[in-house]
């Protein structure tokens, strides 16, 4: 299947290429798929019995997001928020997820 991934703009990791994981389960360590950066937007090819999709940073990851109920053409919008400084000092936290969201865009087909 292949779907969009929309990577907005933010100021959480503004310089540093996120890399997007597939597992087949929640528990399961991920296949690497891509980089990509902010601002930018592309198509991917997900293979059959992929389930969850995640971010890494070198440092954290996001949280895994179930993307079964996904359809050909749909897109996964990526979303940096912004962290203060008294929650910046949780990313020392290595059970703290990034402050990154992904967010289903259902029913919202992308024109190449």
């Amino acid at each position: 299947m292949k779907i969009f991934l929309d990577y907005k703009k933010g100021w959480f990791a503004r310089f540093v290429k996120l890399k997007i994981f597939i597992s087949e389960e929640i528990s399961s360590e991920g296949i690497f798929l891509t980089k990509i950066k902010q601002g930018e937007r592309m198509e991917v090819e997900i293979p059959e019995n992929i389930k969850f999709i995640y971010g890494s940073i070198d440092w954290g990851k996001t949280e895994k997001i179930n993307i079964q109920s996904m359809s050909e053409g749909e897109c996964l919008e990526i979303v940096p928020l912004f962290v203060g400084f008294p929650n910046l000092l949780k990313l020392f936290d290595l059970s703290f997820n990034l402050p990154i969201r992904i967010y289903i865009k259902n029913n919202e087909k992308v024109s190449g």
